[in-house]
């Protein structure tokens, strides 16, 4: 999706499928769609239960509660994540149909901080509490059943919650930007993000809770041998062995139920939690412990500080407007403030909290699948589809469950190696310029043109600054270790588990995303430069190469 419009209809064109990726249309109408790869959320294939309970569940009670002149529909093409957009009236109805929905929207960003704390966390605290307190080992096959259908619709009752917010945050956002341009066309259009920043929220709150706990070992001798001279895999046992030791483990997990419920890579619930891996989260605090005199508080303090002058700034230069034109700046600026930290907590709610309660039915499904024999091993049963699941609790035996589960696995990995397209169906051109529109092309965003064998990669910018430093290139947290201090990570994209490395990175690089993305948000709240959306860092930068990176002009150089 970009954020760019052309004049004047384009004609309709069936846009080439390689032959390599073979695409089957059940419905000769779904052709007649534009079907986008998602690679900000789901960069790799997803397992079909990951598909499930996606992004794409309960979004369609949100916007119609917008009175939204479109649908989204989503479908699982050769293992990857697609979306198309279904418009639900007649195109000489759009127009006005936007303009209503948009009213709605506006109502919204003027009460989201509200709306968020006083219905949403509730609501979701709730939800989460109900599949707490559930006891998954004592119910029966049929009960357990029973509880994997209310978990599938209690999970898209969340994302409905998500929705609810997931428009007006980015329309706010977006909005506030092109204000902003409009009112100072000669600053840095960064500025206007460096006024979000620096707010509470549970992304950072889950940082800092880690950092205090480095600073517990760093008072105690016995705690920092253990860290500096064991092998992250087996520190907790040799923390067991001493009085100390367990205490600090006591803090230690309770840590982790608070804030290690993260399914570790993007949003595929077959990949473990912290609670149940938690390596990465001890050489995250390795490396804390490396940099002993690094303030956490006092970097926040200075985003803190960086959003208060650049605010002020603003208002200076607004002295001498309309009285209508401050009241709209300080509306968006709200709205936007606002939205900024909703986007990370719901992040941890829902795709934290919500996403590893559904992992943690499916696997004690999968382990008593496992003990029938049905399958080979507990996580094995991520690769089925919900009917498939449902048919093999209630007939056990009859269902070739271990022969899907090999297909489905040998699709992943053959598609996995081949490069999905953008875009498969039917191209319409660009999307309208309307606020929607305009800000999903701010969170996906259309990397620019990168000429083979230059040293300048291009892409978006996505936060202020410049840095220079080694480049790591990351496709999966299970290469984490390979970031530290002051190195520049390179990524397809990353998504809030992924938030740790932004504390050790001098800067970051992704392939996808635009100035809304995760990688964009969390490099300004740590005040560090991104450029993001560049389509082909990860294939160009090697590991080791020295980089420059410019946040601001959206460029990369191989130093």
């Amino acid at each position: 999706m970009s954020d760019s419009n052309t004049s004047g209809p384009v004609k309709p064109t069936v846009i080439p499928i390689p032959p390599d990726f073979p695409v089957t249309w059940e419905d000769p109408q779904q052709q007649q769609l534009t079907w986008q790869r998602n690679p900000v959320h789901f960069p790799e294939p997803i397992t079909p239960l990951t598909f499930t309970v996606a992004l794409h569940a309960g979004i369609d009670q949100p916007m119609e509660q917008y009175e939204m002149p479109i649908r989204f529909l989503a479908r699982r093409i050769n293992s990857y994540y697609y979306l198309a957009v279904l418009p639900v009236v007649a195109m000489e109805e759009m127009a006005a149909q936007g303009e209503r929905s948009q009213e709605h929207l506006e109502t919204a960003m003027g009460r989201l901080g509200e709306m968020w704390s006083q219905e949403a966390v509730p609501e979701l605290k709730g939800l989460l509490d109900n599949w707490k307190t559930y006891d998954l080992k004592k119910a029966d096959s049929n009960e357990l059943l029973d509880h994997f259908d209310v978990t599938v619709t209690r999970m898209k009752r969340m994302y409905e919650v998500h929705h609810k917010f997931t428009f007006p945050w980015l329309v706010s956002q977006s909005m506030f930007e092109d204000l902003f341009r409009e009112l100072f066309p000669e600053v840095d259009p960064l500025e206007a993000y460096e006024m979000l920043g620096g707010f509470p929220n549970k992304t950072v709150e889950t940082e800092q809770a880690l950092w205090d706990l480095s600073k517990k070992i760093l008072a105690s001798g016995t705690l920092r041998e253990v860290f500096e001279k064991t092998v992250a895999e087996e520190v907790m046992q040799k923390l067991g062995t001493t009085d100390e030791g367990r205490s600090f483990l006591g803090d230690f997990r309770e840590y982790l139920e608070e804030y290690g419920q993260g399914i570790c890579d993007f949003y595929e619930i077959s990949s473990p939690s912290w609670i149940e891996n938690p390596t990465p989260v001890i050489e995250h605090i390795s490396d804390y412990l490396k940099n002993p005199d690094r303030d956490l508080r006092a970097d926040r303090e200075a985003v803190v500080a960086t959003r208060k002058k650049t605010i002020s700034n603003a208002r200076e230069r607004l002295q001498g407007r309309s009285e209508q034109v401050v009241k709209r700046f300080e509306f968006l600026l709200k709205a936007a403030q606002e939205a900024t930290v909703i986007s990370e907590d719901s992040n941890f709610y829902i795709d934290y909290c919500g996403l590893y309660q559904v992992r943690r039915v499916l696997l004690e499904i999968g382990q008593r699948f496992a003990r029938e024999g049905t399958i080979e091993n507990s996580a094995d049963v991520f690769y089925l589809e919900p009917a498939e699941l449902r048919e093999a609790m209630r007939s056990p035996g009859k269902l070739d469950a271990k022969g899907i589960i090999a297909g489905v696995k040998e699709e992943m990995e053959h598609f996995r190696k081949i490069q999905p397209p953008v875009a498969v169906g039917t191209d319409y051109g660009p999307p309208p310029d309307d606020p929607v529109s305009k800000a999903m092309g701010r969170l996906f965003s259309v990397p620019p043109d990168n000429p083979e064998g230059s040293d300048v990669i291009r892409g978006n910018p996505g936060s202020a600054g410049k840095a220079r430093g080694t480049a790591r290139v990351i496709l999966t947290l299970a290469e984490a270790d390979k970031l530290q201090e002051g190195d520049v990570l390179v990524a397809h994209t990353t998504l809030p588990p992924w938030t740790q490395l932004f504390a050790k990175a001098a800067a970051v690089v992704t392939d996808v995303g635009g100035v809304l993305s995760h990688a964009a948000v969390v490099a300004r709240e740590y005040g560090i430069p991104a450029v993001v959306s560049t389509g082909v860092g990860t294939l160009r930068i090697k590991d080791g190469q020295l980089v420059e990176v410019d946040g601001s002009q959206g460029v990369v150089r191989i130093v």
